[in-house]
């Protein structure tokens, strides 16, 4: 059994995790929350943060943890990207159908904030 994709084609299982963890900070982006994301492969850090209005987050790629907890050690690489919160979540929902049909069928109150953005989405 695959998260997303068959047999023949599929992504490996560290990626369906990064999708779905991906899929999850959907929740603190719509709270205005900040959240970090761990991932297995560096590790890396995935920083998420509110910006200065309500239609963007900051989106900052961590190669060491120093960095995200001082900001003064942050390598010359490790640079902020302001993406519309809208454009984010929607990309994940384009690029993660499989895990938004999942997380749709939690119980009330689980992905809340993937059900608000992908109610639109066409039925399969």
């Amino acid at each position: 059994m695959y998260l997303i994709g068959t047999d023949d084609t599929h992504v490996g299982v560290w990626l369906s995790e990064d999708l779905a963890r991906l899929l999850a900070t959907t929740e603190a982006i719509v709270t205005d929350s900040e959240t970090m994301l761990t991932f297995r492969t560096g590790p890396s850090y995935l920083v998420i943060e509110p910006h200065d209005d309500a239609e963007t987050v900051n989106l900052t790629q961590f190669l060491l943890y120093s960095g995200v907890e001082d900001p003064d050690k942050r390598l010359p690489i490790e640079e902020t990207s302001t993406v519309s919160k809208q454009a984010w979540i929607e990309e994940l929902v384009r690029v993660n159908p499989d895990m938004v049909r999942v997380t749709a069928a939690f119980p009330e109150g689980e992905g809340s904030a993937v059900k608000q953005w992908s109610s639109g989405l066409e039925k399969r």
